[in-house]
């Protein structure tokens, strides 16, 4: 903290409060169902600061992708909530372009490989450890995995890094733990 304040010298300090941090998100979470009824928070593998949105079906009733994405866009913007947009068919695509693209961005179905190769491996959501190991291995890249033989990472690394890895490129489901579970229709 000293370091920051040395380079920064009107840095602005607050305790952490992450009770409040989750409960706010919740409410701002509840508040999206505006565009779906399908809404997760994000788990503590994906960090703490988002959740996700399944817009299937309902896309056009903003007129489109991109659309709903420039609505939340703006509408977050006008509550003062810095975000970062995604949309993409699996929700492991979507969380690595939001997280580290450069700009919000619609991925088409089918384009996730292409969407993630140049992003870093931190983007396929893994554990710190298994992302440093990776990139001391002289893969630094989403692309630089893709199409490897499995057995060596396998042998190597825990089941979790295969799976995020499928799950990104839509090879294997990756359920969402709603915030209500989807309406019953009879």
């Amino acid at each position: 903290l000293a370091d920051a304040r040395a380079r920064i010298g009107a840095l602005e300090v607050r305790i952490a409060e992450p009770a409040a941090d989750a409960k706010a998100l919740t409410r701002l979470a509840q508040w999206a169902t505006r565009y779906t009824p399908s809404v997760a928070l994000y788990k503590d593998h994906n960090g703490t600061d988002g959740f996700f949105l399944d817009v299937t079906g309902a896309t056009h009733l903003l007129g489109g992708e991109d659309n709903l994405l420039a609505d939340l866009a703006r509408r977050l913007k006008a509550f003062g909530v810095p975000a970062r947009l995604a949309l993409a068919e699996t929700a492991g695509t979507a969380w690595a372009v939001s997280h580290y693209a450069r700009t919000a961005a619609i991925v088409p179905a089918g384009a996730e490989r292409e969407a993630l190769t140049p992003l870093p491996v931190e983007g396929l959501r893994l554990a710190p450890e298994t992302a440093l190991t990776l990139r001391r291995l002289g893969f630094k890249r989403i692309g630089d995995l893709i199409g490897k033989p499995r057995a060596p990472f396998a042998a190597r690394f825990e089941r979790d890094f295969l799976c995020r890895l499928d799950q990104a490129l839509g090879r294997t489901p990756e359920p969402l733990a709603l915030l209500a579970p989807p309406p019953a229709y009879v």
